[in-house]
């Protein structure tokens, strides 16, 4: 019986894993990750600035624990691809800094 239900629950895995992978496949992240940020810029900023191109879902300054400063990256996530391409194509400065953007392809 034990293995027959490990057998099941293996099946289902592998079955969600594959249905998973497809629809994943097929949408772009819509995660950004952000580079050269001002050791003084906060999530809030992020926001703030990035809201001009759309509905910004999430952002996320990376925190140096001792200085409690901004270790100078981020990520903005956007509601849309559409979005993301638009804020893809151009130059960002943050905080009076000019700023580096990719596409983060391992959301977190």
């Amino acid at each position: 019986k034990y293995l027959a239900r490990c057998m099941h629950y293996s099946t289902a895995l592998a079955l969600y894993l594959y249905m998973h992978a497809c629809t994943m496949s097929t949408k772009l992240p819509r995660q950004l990750f952000v580079t050269r940020l001002h050791w003084t810029t906060c999530k809030d900023a992020l926001k703030a600035y990035f809201s001009q191109f759309g509905k910004v879902v999430n952002t996320k300054v990376v925190i140096d624990f001792d200085t409690g400063f901004s270790k100078g990256y981020g990520f903005v996530q956007m509601n849309s691809e559409d979005e993301v391409d638009r804020i893809l194509e151009e130059r960002h400065v943050v905080d009076q800094k000019e700023v580096v953007i990719q596409r983060d392809e391992k959301p977190r």
